[in-house]
């Protein structure tokens, strides 16, 4: 709750425009973050156990997340009536 008036405040008192990054950038920074993990990923036998595991697993759970966790947030953001 203390992020939801946090927010509030910053856009109603101090004017703030929220502004979601470029697809772009978010693309770039994953780009070069990926190549980071996977030189360090690579970097002994046992980095590589670990971090080949991880990016199987990594590629199985985009596919359960768009139907599951992106769903879901997007469901939450349906105008419901409580009242």
């Amino acid at each position: 709750d203390n992020n939801s008036r946090s927010l509030k405040v910053l856009i109603e008192k101090h004017g703030v425009k929220l502004r979601r990054f470029p697809n772009e950038l978010l693309l770039e920074i994953g780009k070069i973050s990926g190549e980071v993990v996977k030189e360090v990923g690579n970097s002994d036998p046992m980095t590589k156990k670990v971090y080949d595991s991880y990016i199987d697993f990594r590629e199985k759970m985009i596919a359960w997340g768009k139907i599951s966790e992106q769903a879901y947030l997007n469901a939450r953001t349906l105008p419901f009536k409580y009242t």
